[in-house]
């Protein structure tokens, strides 16, 4: 404790006695105000905190400080890996109409890929030469329809070969005029550059999407759905991804005319036969599918494998998707935990991991401390005078969380009298959740009520 004098001062108290001396010598102590504020990372969030000044007498502050104690910490999250976020060639159910002469045509099919992904549809015709799907029109059921032009030149102003799958990750394409049978069609995911199984319509059966879901073959599942030309018979294997054995799942399977993709009242035929397992697929297992009677030149079989991840193989996809599910801001984006950086480079497949490990791969990021930015405004509730005309921002006023400028002298000092109220207003503006805490440094005048002139 020490004596300093003020040989000016006044009291500042209504009801002080007239005639009263003033005193030449007053006890001070150092002495700091603090105020404290829950931000919680969210722009436009207002908090404030009121102070009152002690009756031991007059507060004098001479600077201003802050701090930022960031409170967000990283969480951990599981990347959600599906047919929307793992990348796969794509796959398509073959549509067909039998025709008053008995002749069978190709007049459609659903095409399954990737969400949002742009994909064309090829055919190679007899001659030297490609045709591709040019979109002619959208129809009211969320189908397209598309004719075959040559890709041996321009399209031409105004068309697209380019067909966008839904959000499901699949869609509905009409022919207009129709394929004839022995027509050799692929796709190709010209987004992810990825071609599907050669398709011969007439002789060549598939492995397609459940009718249900529209989702393709996963780990997991205890059936499969194989689609063709109606009346074929089909055999249709295993290949066991652990033992590298053949399993006969069934022979001589009849593909039964079928409308399961039926939509708006729009009948679209195809033959189908859905298989039964005896245990769930799993990771990286193969399934094929071929024709029970070929002819000697038929493309007559195709295969489809489970798709089998790995940690390099993870898509932005999954990992936003489950950063999402975390309820986390997005804005803040993710990264590689850094305990588990040898295990990243060791690039496991997914089933070999130990239950939970891919939970904890990835974690969130927070913003760092000196982030932070706010606007403040300090007034005197007791008395109504507000010390700025308008918020400052705390870079302006204050300075970086980091330490750089980590407090302000005041260009005066302010002394408030006992019992004065004292508010700061604080409006975030961007940075991680956190506690703030602002300090007026000072010294406390020790027994009057009476502030410096």
């Amino acid at each position: 404790m020490r004596n300093l004098p003020y040989p000016h001062s006044s009291y500042n108290q209504s009801s002080r006695q007239p005639g009263v001396a003033s005193a030449t010598m007053t006890k001070t102590i150092p002495f700091d105000y603090v105020f404290q504020f829950d931000l919680k990372g969210a722009p436009g969030n207002k908090v404030q905190d009121v102070v009152e000044i002690s009756m031991q007498g007059v507060f004098v502050a001479v600077s201003i400080g802050y701090s930022f104690v960031k409170t967000g910490i990283p969480r951990t999250f599981t990347p959600v890996i599906d047919q929307t976020t793992s990348p796969q060639s794509p796959i398509f159910v073959p549509f067909s109409y039998t025709s008053f002469d008995s002749n069978t045509f190709l007049d459609g099919m659903l095409v399954a890929g990737m969400p949002g992904a742009d994909v064309t549809i090829l055919m190679l015709t007899n001659g030297p030469s490609i045709e591709r799907a040019v979109k002619v029109s959208e129809n009211g059921d969320g189908s397209i329809t598309c004719g075959f032009n040559s890709a041996m030149g321009p399209l031409g102003s105004g068309k697209t070969d380019l067909i966008s799958l839904g959000g499901d990750g699949t869609i509905i394409v009409n022919f207009d005029p129709v394929v004839l049978p022995g027509s050799f069609i692929r796709v190709w995911d010209r987004t992810n550059n990825i071609l599907s199984q050669l398709f011969v319509f007439g002789t060549t059966p598939l492995i397609g999407p459940t009718p249900s879901t529209r989702k393709v073959p996963a780990a997991g599942d205890m059936e499969i759905s194989v689609y063709g030309l109606p009346g074929t018979t089909v055999d249709v294997l295993l290949l066991e991804s652990v033992t590298g054995n053949a399993i006969l799942l069934g022979s001589q399977l009849t593909l039964n005319l079928d409308a399961t993709f039926t939509t708006n009242a729009v009948s679209r035929e195809t033959g189908t036969k859905r298989v039964g397992l005896q245990k769930p697929l799993a990771p990286g297992d193969v399934l094929l599918v071929r024709n029970s009677a070929p002819g000697p030149t038929d493309v007559s079989f195709s295969m489809f494998a489970v798709p089998r991840p790995r940690l390099s193989t993870i898509t932005l996809g999954a990992l936003m998707t489950g950063l999402e599910k975390t309820g986390a801001d997005l804005s803040c984006g993710f990264r590689l935990n850094p305990n588990s950086a040898s295990l990243f480079l060791a690039d496991f497949p997914l089933e070999k991991l130990s239950a939970g490990t891919l939970d904890r791969v990835f974690e969130t990021c927070c913003l760092d401390a000196e982030d932070v930015s706010f606007l403040y405004s300090i007034d005197i509730v007791s008395t109504g005078r507000e010390l700025q005309n308008e918020a400052i921002h705390n870079i302006a006023g204050l300075g970086i969380s980091n330490g750089d400028r980590p407090f302000r002298p005041l260009a005066k000092p302010i002394a408030f009298s006992p019992r004065s109220s004292i508010r700061i207003q604080i409006e975030e503006r961007s940075g991680p959740p956190g506690e703030l805490f602002i300090v007026l440094q000072g010294y406390k005048m020790l027994g009057t009520g009476r502030t410096p002139e």
